[in-house]
């Protein structure tokens, strides 16, 4: 099941490695690691999301919280991030579905 991510790497030409890369690049100029953690490196705000692709969100959920965080999860101290184009949007949920316990995976 590919999903919304590996649409768009067909779509903007982007390999499904690429997206992931990029995503990886915002999730560091948009601040995200300010209030996450990502292996244990980051701030404590938010969630940790050093397994964020191991929880079975779906790509749109997770888009859906970068535009409107309170939205899907009520009380949230996360701003919308708005900003973001429909690629950045994809790219960013590509990294964070990256992210997988390693001892998930054989």
């Amino acid at each position: 099941s590919g999903g919304i991510a590996q649409e768009a790497s067909a779509q903007s030409g982007k390999s499904q490695e690429e997206l992931v890369r990029y995503g990886e690049i915002l999730y560091r100029q948009e601040g995200c690691f300010m209030c996450h953690q990502l292996k244990r490196e980051g701030g404590k705000v938010g969630p940790d999301l050093t397994v964020e692709g191991s929880r079975g969100r779906t790509d749109e959920w997770l888009i859906g919280h970068f535009k409107d965080p309170s939205a899907y999860t009520p009380g949230s101290a996360m701003p919308p991030f708005k900003n973001l184009t429909a690629e950045q949007l994809k790219a960013l949920t590509a990294f964070l579905q990256s992210q997988r316990d390693s001892k998930t995976i054989h």
